[in-house]
This record gives structure tokens, C-alpha cells and sequence, in this order.
């Protein structure tokens, strides 16, 4: 959205196509609202609605315009501009309009901060509402920036970039703002080192209870935005930031929040990454507690705990001035904790005294292990024992067996086909939990489960099961086993029908011909290209499909999709001349 006299091919400022178009439902590019601002292409899109990208007439600078536009719910008048909704999604639709207002409103009165992205405006047009965004230029996602400069962050790197944050979601909290979304993809890093927090939208957008459209972000989102009514609050954006200092500081993602509400096995971050202070590994330990009754509430414990070791779930009692005041170590300076130090030097003082214990007893401990193994083979000799009964004997410790009962060897007989059955003693082996509903990527990439089995999986389609979910396990949940058993996973490979992508990009943009087969080829569609002469498109973009768009195709037994792109028509000059010669031979006639 610069200003340029260019107006066709590429953009001199951006390199991008100077001729651009949305995709309906969204505002056509070109349009105006509130007599000011020029509606360029779609940035973002989700189930609240649009980004777009503007042009503010008045000041003459680049913005982006948030509308809101609940998809499901809401469609375009005739005039292509105006949003209408069905009357019994009225009073919902309220709802969320006026909590979208009520948000951006905050944003507005908040001004310029440090690490939130400022709103300038918010108004109301073609019956529903629309805020104004800063444009900021030259920034990165914080995603970006590790991605090309740092795969992890040490705690001191991590401290300067985001304890502006922590501060700024503390900020937003204490005004009833709750982001629901703080993760990577959504923060910027400027050249000097400092975020921005943006893509705000109200709470609904990012819980599976409300009735819009979700979206959550895989490893960041909270176990409460997973589940109908759950409590949204600090806690969410809390968890969220434990989630991101997990991954910066590890390197590792946190597992789904979902698939951890199921069975949760997260490794402390100090056991990923040795040069984390223990007190910031369990601050980020308790900040992602599934439960959000225990989770950490708020940043100003959070605070707290990432800078004693000590720290629990609440904040120390305190005087009211100390509870204001949030006193920050300098970097590498750990706060002497007295009262630690005295117990040492007491114990240090004192010396060991020595347990008294009867020789009465010290005789009886020796000679009971000795009795009692005499008297198992003094049994085994006099009342007979059957040397096969052994394969039903599980060792419990050495010299000392338990003989199952006939009902237990039945058991065990008829599971004799599962690797499981074998039995195992119970020194040094362990209970298998249930994997059955979580994701094998959470389980194949988690250090915990790694040191405890060897995984296989095997992958069949599923319509009714989330592609990468397990479907069944191999050793029943409960089961003991011994450490490095092989356990084999069925994992959804998702529906075996493939969906035809849109012919359009995010932007709003034909696909080349090119990159659409790309697409099909990834998928294992073969296709095929053909051109047709028009002058609609550019020539090699997509005009049509041999299928449409939307249509399911049954990866197993795909057929060739034939992807029709654009050729630019040709003019032939004699039909030219005939047309104009008619025309002439027309007009004598007339006289």
C-alpha cells in the first residue's frame, strides 16, 4: 500500500503483482470505508474475520483494517459491501460485535506501549465494525528470527526479549484483555531486539466452546481453550507463555494441550537444557500445569517464580509497598536466600549423632531372611512341589516367588499372541499408559518416552479419526513392562479422500499452473495442464479445474486432474478487416 505512478506488472516497493483481487466473502480491493481508508488485499483471515491491508487517504500512510465478519455466520448484502446474518444468529452476533468493539476500544485508550501493537481507530459501517492497526515495517515474527538466527535462546538472550512482554501481558490482563493466541507466529522482533505482540481477536475466536469458528495454535493454546465452557483468563495467556520460553529455551515444542489433558508426561526444561536456572525451569513447569486451578494465575507470580527457586503455586505474604513493587535481580545474580543458608551452617555445627537400634532387634532382621528361605525349602521338599508350576511364578524379588492362581495363567495363556504377556519383574519395570486419541508426533519427539520404549507405527486412513492421532496401541494401558519394550502405534493417516484446493491463494490470487500441481503431487494426485485461450487471466494461472474446486478424491484410487491455466488469446487482423468491411458494405446498404 505505497504510493506508486507504476500500474501494471510489479510493484517497485514490494515485488508483488500490481493487480490483485480478494476472494468473496471478502471486501473487493479497492473499496472505501468511512469516506478514508483504501481496502487493499486480505493479510489475515479466521473465523472472526478479515485483515486487510489499507491505505489511510487522510494521512496518507499504510494500515491494516480488522473487520469483523463471523465466518458461518455472516454473509454480504447484494452490494457486495454490507454484512447481514440470519435472524436467529442475531443476538449472538451482538454479542461478539460489541465484545469486538469493547476490545479495540481498550487497545485504543492503552496507546503507544512497548510491545503491543497500537490500534488508532475503531468505527462502525455497513452494519458491523472495523478497527484500525500501525503499520509496522522492517520486523520479523519472533517464529522468523529463531528460525534464521538462533535455534535456542540461553535464559539471558530470552530474559531481554521477553520480559518487556511479560510485563505488557500483565499490562492487558489487569484491563480484562486476554490475547489467547501469544505465540511466535503473533510477536515481532525488530533490528534492536524488541516485540510487539499483534493479531488480537476476542476470546470466542480462540475457544472450541464458542459457536464461531476456532483458531488455536498447536503447543501455545491452553488445555482450557480445548474443551465447551471452559474458564478463559490470565492463567490462558500464562500458559501460553511458559509454552513459548519452553521452546526458546529448548528448543522443543510442549505437546498439544489437548493430547496432554489425556495423559501428561512433559519433561522439565533444566533435563533439555542444563544452562537453564532451576528456578526458571520449575517457573515454566508450573505455568504450563494443565489444570488451570494450579497453574501459575498470574504474571506477576510468574514473575516471582522465574526468579526464586523456592517459589510455589501463591506469592509470599508481604507488605502492601513490597506487593507493588517487583524487585528484578541483575542477570546472573541469584538473591541470597538466609534462611537456606542458615540450616547449612547448623547442620555444618552440629555433628551426626548415631541412631541408637537394640542388638535384639539387629539379630532379629539378620536371621528372618534366613528363616523364612528355609522354610519355603523345607515346604517345597515335604508337601511336593511341580517343577512346571515355575512358568506361573513371578519373581518379586530375589529368592522369593508369588504363584499365580489358575485364573491368572488362563489370563496370561490368552494374551500369549500380545508382546505384553510375557511376564516381567516388577523391579525395574513400569506401568504403560493409555496413548490411545494423542498425537504419535507428541509421543515420538518426547525425551521421556524415548528413554522408555522403541517405537514402530503403522498408518492406515481413518475418516472419523484426526490424521496423526493413535488409534489403538499394542500393549494394553496398565501392563507392566520392562524399560525399552517395542510398542507399535496404529496412527491415522486421516481421511483417505483428499480435498481439491481452492484455484485461489490466501491473498486472494490465481495459483499458477505450476504451483497447483505442486499441490496435487504432494498429495500423490497426479494432474495434468492444459491451456485455454482468454484474456480474462494472466496467462499460466488457473481458469478451471476438470473437477471443482471442493471436490473429495480418493487418494487409493485417484484420477488424473486435468488443471486448465490461460493462454492469451490471439487477434487475428483479418478478421479485423472483414469485421470493418462488413461494417462499410453495411452502412452503403443502409443509404
Amino acid at each position: 500500500m505505497c504510493l506508486t505512478e507504476q500500474t501494471q506488472g510489479l510493484c517497485p516497493k514490494c515485488g508483488k503483482p500490481l493487480s490483485v483481487s480478494n476472494e468473496s466473502p471478502a471486501l473487493a480491493v479497492s473499496t472505501i470505508l468511512a469516506q478514508r481508508y483504501l481496502i487493499g488485499a486480505v493479510t489475515v483471515s479466521n473465523g472472526e474475520g478479515y485483515t486487510y491491508s489499507a491505505f489511510d487517504m487522510l494521512s496518507n500512510k499504510p494500515v491494516f483494517i480488522r473487520e469483523f465478519f463471523p465466518k458461518g455466520k455472516a454473509i454480504r448484502a447484494e452490494d457486495k459491501i454490507t454484512v447481514q446474518v440470519a435472524p436467529e444468529d442475531e443476538a449472538e452476533c451482538l454479542e461478539w460485535i460489541s465484545a469486538f468493539i469493547t476490545l479495540h476500544q481498550k487497545l485504543k485508550n492503552m496507546g503507544t506501549t512497548n510491545c503491543i501493537a497500537p490500534c488508532q481507530d475503531v468505527f462502525d459501517e455497513n452494519d458491523t465494525a472495523y478497527a484500525v492497526i500501525e503499520v509496522e515495517t522492517g520486523k520479523r515474527t519472533l517464529q522468523q528470527y529463531l528460525d534464521e538466527y538462533f535455534d535456542v535462546l540461553s535464559w539471558k538472550q530470552a530474559e531481554f526479549l521477553l520480559t518487556p512482554l511479560l510485563y505488557g501481558l500483565s499490562g492487558l490482563n489487569n484491563a480484562s484483555i486476554h490475547h489467547c493466541g501469544v505465540c511466535p507466529e503473533n510477536i515481532t522482533v525488530d533490528e534492536k531486539g524488541k516485540v510487539k505482540l499483534h493479531h488480537f481477536v476476542i476470546p470466542q475466536a480462540r475457544c472450541v466452546g464458542s459457536q464461531m469458528q476456532h483458531e488455536l495454535y498447536a503447543g501455545y493454546s491452553a488445555p482450557e481453550q480445548y474443551i465447551v465452557d471452559g474458564a478463559i483468563g490470565e492463567w490462558t495467556d500464562v500458559y501460553a507463555f511458559c509454552a513459548m520460553l519452553y521452546r526458546v529455551l529448548t528448543g522443543t515444542m510442549v505437546p498439544k494441550a489437548n493430547s496432554r489433558a489425556i495423559s501428561d508426561v512433559l519433561t522439565a526444561p533444566k533435563e533439555l537444557n542444563s544452562d537453564i536456572p532451576d528456578a526458571v525451569s520449575k517457573a515454566i513447569i508450573l505455568g504450563l500445569d494443565p489444570n488451570p486451578e494450579t497453574r501459575t494465575q498470574t504474571f506477576k507470580s510468574l514473575l516471582f517464580h522465574l526468579y526464586n527457586e523456592q517459589a510455589t503455586d501463591q506469592l509470599p505474604k508481604a507488605s502492601p509497598v513490597a506487593d507493588k513493587t517487583i524487585v528484578i535481580p541483575a542477570v546472573g545474580v541469584t538473591p541470597e536466600k538466609k534462611e537456606k543458608k542458615w540450616i547449612q551452617d547448623r547442620e555444618m555445627k552440629e555433628p551426626m549423632k548415631k541412631p541408637k537400634v537394640p542388638v535384639a532387634l539387629l539379630v532379629l532382621l539378620i536371621s528372618l531372611p534366613i528363616i523364612l528361605a528355609l522354610f519355603i525349602m523345607i515346604y517345597m521338599l515335604l508337601l511336593g512341589g511341580d517343577d512346571k508350576a515355575t512358568d506361573g511364578n513371578i519373581s518379586l524379588a530375589d529368592g522369593i516367588s508369588y504363584q499365580t492362581s489358575s485364573f491368572d495363567r488362563e489370563s496370561k495363556e490368552s494374551q500369549s499372541s500380545a508382546p505384553s504377556s510375557k511376564p516381567v519383574s516388577s523391579k525395574g519395570g513400569f506401568e504403560v499408559e493409555n496413548f490411545v486419541g494423542r498425537y504419535y508426533s507428541d509421543i515420538e519427539d518426547n525425551a521421556v518416552y524415548a528413554s522408555l520404549y522403541k517405537f514402530t507405527a503403522v498408518y492406515e486412513y481413518n475418516d472419523s479419526v484426526e490424521k496423526g492421532q493413535i488409534i489403538e496401541q499394542s500393549i494394553a494401558k496398565g501392563t507392566i513392562v520392562p524399560k525399552g519394550e517395542n510398542m507399535e502405534f496404529l496412527v491415522s493417516k486421516g481421511s483417505k479422500y483428499f480435498v481439491l484446493p481452492a484455484i485461489t491463494d490466501g491473498m486472494g490470487k490465481r495459483k499458477t499452473g505450476e504451483a497447483y500441481a505442486a499441490e496435487l503431487s504432494a498429495a500423490g494426485i497426479q494432474s495434468k495442464i492444459e491451456q485455454v485461450e482468454t484474456n480474462d487471466f494472466a496467462e499460466g494461472k488457473v481458469v478451471e479445474l476438470s473437477r471443482s474446486a471442493g471436490s473429495k478424491i480418493d487418494i487409493e484410487n485417484p484420477e488424473t486432474i486435468t488443471i486448465y491455466v490461460a493462454k492469451a488469446q490471439k487477434v487475428n487482423s483479418e478478421d479485423i478487416f472483414s469485421f470493418t468491411d462488413s461494417s462499410d458494405e453495411s452502412e452503403e446498404s443502409d443509404d
